[in-house]
């Protein structure tokens, strides 16, 4: 047995193979076999030769696992405040109520910092003679701190205007990162060598991760072998249960349709569906800011959803026929087998997270500026089926900026009972301890 881990890097000038050594370092040592040996080899799974693949051998319960990086920070080179612009206008001149509620601090913020700033130089043009040393002094204080300002949103912010915006002066970049992503998992996928994949998005590396997944299974999803016979009890589990989630009187919960979720993964490969990404982790997702950054408000971001565009989990589900009332995952496909009529059922092209475990964790936000500025929940927005973890241990949580890049370093044990750290939830969503049910 053999799986492959996917790790996909956020914002910020990164450099090639930083963030994976660094999830490795963390990672491993957190797993029930410390002393396993780590190997670093070349990657030929990438289009680039700035990359290496680290290999950890195998231990009793963990099958042998190799980390990837998908690398694509290379790609927004000469990012000009130009290019934030139209993002941030955009976002800056919505109505507070289409603005979620956990950046609604910040948005207001902003707009005061804005309103000082233009005040201030409408009274140095009108009314000179009125400007005293303290005045100068806070236009300076202001002026140092949008220089400040422009060189983090270019930096940091200006990746994600980029690849969130698809203006026409984008989609190049936009395009090139999503085919480059979309290869390499093409590529673990035909390659024979593993039985089990899991992708790990962070911070925006999130968004780019659910883009290709969703591409990606968009053109595996009705692939299967033509058996006598298709027995497919987990379909008709995971759907069953699904239903209940979306029930806000529900007894179900999110481990027991995670579980069933594994279930039916298990049961698409005995059929002969060739998709092997069974999790899908986030951390410190900007989608929980989806109705933001995706769409122009919630009733768009639903629509969107609705239409199949942005996969849910549980999937939406579509009705099987004219007359029923229940919404399924799949449809019914007929073939011959020795000349006798068979059918199997087939999961949608939406259905990607039917058999595909979702995890997010993300550090709450608090006071509206304190915690992870950029993450939060994701269930709310992307269906009762995500599996959300919040932060509450360490005191990095209350710090704005270190939070978002810290989510596998500290502590994998809680210093108190009852708290949850991010690289314990981490290494539990990843599960690489798997050689017992893979």
């Amino acid at each position: 047995m053999r799986q492959a881990v996917v790790v996909i890097h956020g914002i910020g000038e990164q450099r090639p193979m930083s963030t994976l050594r660094s999830f490795v370092a963390h990672v491993l040592p957190a797993s029930e076999d410390n002393r396993s040996r780590l190997f670093s080899k070349p990657d030929s799974m990438s289009q680039t030769f700035e990359l290496r693949r680290l290999t950890a051998e195998l231990s009793r319960r963990r099958p042998a696992t190799d980390f990837y990086e998908y690398y694509w920070a290379h790609h927004m080179e000469g990012t000009k405040l130009r290019h934030l612009w139209p993002w941030a206008r955009a976002i800056l001149l919505r109505s507070p109520t289409n603005v979620p509620k956990q950046l609604r601090a910040l948005w207001l913020l902003s707009w005061l910092l804005a309103c000082a700033a233009i005040a201030l130089f409408l009274t140095g043009r009108i009314a000179p003679d009125a400007v005293d040393s303290k005045t100068s002094s806070a236009a300076l204080v202001l002026a140092l701190l949008f220089a400040a300002v422009q060189a983090v949103a270019i930096n940091w912010l200006g990746d994600a205007a980029r690849y969130l915006s698809p203006l026409p002066g984008n989609i190049a970049v936009r395009h090139k990162i999503r085919s480059e992503g979309l290869a390499l998992l093409k590529e673990l996928h035909v390659s024979g060598r593993y039985d089990r994949i899991v992708l790990v998005g962070h911070s925006l590396g999130s968004v780019i991760g659910y883009d290709i997944l969703t591409i990606y299974w968009s053109q595996l999803h009705d692939s299967h072998r033509k058996p006598d016979r298709a027995p497919q009890p987990c379909l008709s589990e995971v759907e069953k249960l699904g239903r209940e989630l979306d029930e806000a009187s529900s007894g179900a919960d999110v481990a027991t349709f995670q579980e069933a979720q594994r279930a039916l993964w298990s049961e698409q490969r005995r059929l002969g569906v060739p998709w092997l990404v069974t999790d899908f982790v986030t951390l410190g997702s900007p989608l929980a800011h989806a109705e933001l950054l995706l769409a122009t408000g919630p009733r768009d971001l639903r629509t969107r959803q609705e239409q199949s565009e942005l996969p849910m989990c549980p999937p939406i589900g579509q009705l099987s026929g004219r007359n029923s009332t229940v919404k399924r995952y799949h449809r019914v496909v007929k073939y011959s087998f020795k000349n006798q009529p068979r059918s199997i059922r087939v999961l949608h092209h939406d259905a990607l997270f039917a058999a595909t475990r979702w995890s997010n964790v993300y550090v709450p936000l608090r006071f509206g500026l304190l915690g992870d500025l950029v993450g939060g929940p994701l269930r709310p927005i992307f269906g009762s089926g995500v599996r959300d973890v919040a932060v509450n241990d360490g005191l990095l949580r209350f710090a704005p900026v270190l939070t978002h890049t810290r989510y596998w370093r500290g502590r994998a044990v809680p210093k108190k009972e009852g708290r949850v750290t991010a690289l314990g939830s981490l290494c539990n969503a990843l599960d690489l301890e798997a050689a017992k049910w893979l």
